[in-house]
């Protein structure tokens, strides 16, 4: 993972808030312990689409994630979406991602609250989500599997996520910044 390059989301992984390890995460391909840690920062949506998803992939992302991680190279900080059909209402998300990556991650986040980020795959409900709340969806983070991001609606989930991964907390109302993680030794072992 030298040389980062922004590829369209295509496999995002729908996260809920937390509530236990289910059936279906046992497919992902994570430790039995790895799957408690997570579960105390999200749980996982299952996709109905194994290809992407079961079988290491969701693992192998994690690790990758690490990787990126343990060389400084994220960013950690929060937008600010409009609401879809809410004149004037904006939603705060907050990311956690490849610092190479945060321009190319706002505009994604930006054109899949309005309908038109032309997102391959799994329907990720992040639009229902802005609009419609638990009413339809439970999805409160997502998880780019191709490009090693993490975004909330939900700031408890985003914090838990940071705390999983041992990254600092961002400054309050700031812009995607770099936020380096503590040292690499002090990240969980998540994947197989």
């Amino acid at each position: 993972m030298s040389e980062l390059e922004f590829k369209k989301p295509f496999r995002i992984q729908v996260l809920k808030p937390p509530g236990g390890v289910n059936i279906t995460d046992q497919n992902l391909g994570f430790k039995p312990q790895a799957l408690e840690r997570t579960s105390k920062a999200f749980t996982f949506k299952h996709m109905g689409c194994s290809d992407g998803f079961e079988c290491g992939k969701l693992p192998t992302a994690f690790r990758e994630l690490q990787d990126i991680g343990q060389k400084n190279d994220f960013s950690i900080g929060t937008i600010e979406v409009d609401i879809p059909d809410q004149q004037g209402q904006t939603q705060t998300v907050y990311i956690f991602g490849p610092t190479a990556f945060m321009e190319d991650i706002t505009a994604f986040i930006q054109a899949e609250a309005k309908g038109t980020s032309g997102l391959g795959g799994e329907q990720i409900f992040f639009r229902t989500a802005l609009t419609s709340g638990e009413e339809l969806t439970k999805a409160k983070g997502w998880f780019d599997l191709s490009n090693h991001y993490f975004f909330f609606i939900d700031e408890g989930m985003f914090e838990r996520t940071l705390d999983l991964f041992k990254y600092p907390r961002p400054e309050p109302n700031t812009s995607p910044s770099t936020q380096p993680p503590q040292t690499p030794d002090e990240i969980p072992e998540l994947t197989t």
